[in-house]
């Protein structure tokens, strides 16, 4: 924010990557920015430089009820545009989204 030791992440965002695109409001995103906050608020209080930043990378699983899973990875930031790779539905991509899942919430809860 443009206040001193005041953040703000996820949903109560808009980080605006040109004048017609948004970054989602994804969880992928919200939890990176969480992350790059917390090492600069952990820097601050060492008295370290601030150097984490956010990069604008995140992914999100599709699935399709089949046992399959797409993946859809994208990088916000890219120049002159974002960039976005569309990986198609496999069993392997919903067993990595189930550790996902099963990640997420070992790391969070």
């Amino acid at each position: 924010t443009m206040f001193d030791n005041v953040y703000a992440i996820g949903d109560v965002t808009s980080m605006n990557v040109t004048d017609s695109i948004v970054v989602p409001k994804a969880g992928i995103f919200a939890e990176e920015q969480g992350i790059t906050v917390a090492r600069n608020i952990i820097a601050k209080i060492i008295r370290e430089k601030e150097k984490a930043v956010f990069d604008g990378k995140g992914g999100c699983f599709v699935e399709l009820g089949t046992n399959q899973a797409g993946y859809i990875e994208v990088d916000m930031f890219s120049k002159p545009t974002p960039l976005t790779l569309l990986k198609s539905p496999t069993t392997q991509h919903m067993q990595e989204k189930e550790k996902f899942e099963v990640d997420r919430l070992e790391k969070w809860l």
